[in-house]
């Protein structure tokens, strides 16, 4: 291995550390010097897909999008038509930036194409039920959230794609087959951050289905859930707080709605000049 193959491999497997660390700054840093180096020795170094695939993700995990998809399609450019596992994985990441974009009919194809690939994973599955889902072909969505969940099985993976069926049986009105979804998921996922947005969404099915008392304890608790996984003022704990102060107001615990309110307007409000800064 030559010093100058050695040295941007180093930073690429550095950047890659970083990123999974959430450290998006110096990951940036690293893995911009790994394409550096990587191009000027050899421009058609096959690793650097895959270096462009991780400032894609980068940039996805730093909210900017269109920058994601850009470094997506220029990885996906290296290794189409090779049918690899780093062929699907470029089209199911730039599959999730159109989705995150609202393109949804390409976005479907690229999940679609990394399925000819890689028909066994879970998580792929679960993308094209995603947007499936979000343009409203439901019997089409049902069916790739099931075999992501079958596939899953009992693993902690399997609750988003519950819960996303759960939305899905919302949204067709049937309330109590997105109950059994919300509990099967709320029961498989891990304490923290997606656990809490399972259990409010929980309450508020609770509240539509009359079930005041378990509303209340769901929010309730995923409140406190929440704020530990995340801290008190994320946008996330407004959420819930707003959903909360809503229930407590409706079945008489007026003063403490009144707080919980309060709360939610101080979260909005600290994020709200941030919304449009993508």
């Amino acid at each position: 291995m030559t010093p100058a193959l050695a040295d941007w491999q180093d930073r690429y497997r550095a950047g890659e550390r970083l990123l999974a660390d959430g450290k998006i700054e110096e990951a940036q840093r690293e893995l911009n010097t790994a394409l550096r180096e990587a191009e000027s020795a050899n421009p058609e170094e096959p690793g650097i897909g895959a270096i462009l695939d991780a400032l894609g993700r980068l940039e996805f995990q730093a909210g900017r999008i269109r920058r994601a998809k850009s470094y997506f399609d220029r990885s996906l450019d290296r290794v189409r038509g090779q049918r690899t596992t780093a062929e699907a994985a470029s089209l199911s990441n730039a599959g999730e930036a159109l989705l995150a974009l609202g393109e949804y009919t390409r976005a479907l194809q690229s999940f679609r194409q990394a399925l000819e690939i890689m028909p066994r994973s879970a998580g792929l599955w679960h993308h094209l039920g995603q947007a499936l889902l979000q343009t409203r072909r439901y019997p089409e969505a049902e069916a790739a959230l099931r075999k992501a969940v079958a596939i899953w099985e009992d693993s902690a993976p399997a609750a988003v794609a519950l819960n996303d069926l759960s939305l899905l049986y919302q949204a067709k009105g049937q309330n109590r087959l997105a109950m059994d979804a919300l509990e099967r998921a709320i029961a498989t996922a891990a304490p923290g951050q997606i656990r809490a947005r399972m259990r409010a969404n929980r309450g508020v099915l609770h509240w539509r289905l009359g079930q005041k008392r378990e509303a209340e304890a769901d929010l309730r608790q995923a409140l406190g859930e929440m704020e530990v996984a995340v801290g008190p003022l994320h946008p996330d704990v407004g959420r819930i707080l707003s959903d909360y102060s809503a229930v407590l107001e409706k079945i008489g615990r007026k003063p403490e709605a009144k707080v919980m309110a309060r709360r939610a307007q101080v979260i909005e409000s600290s994020f709200a000049p941030q919304t449009n800064s993508k």
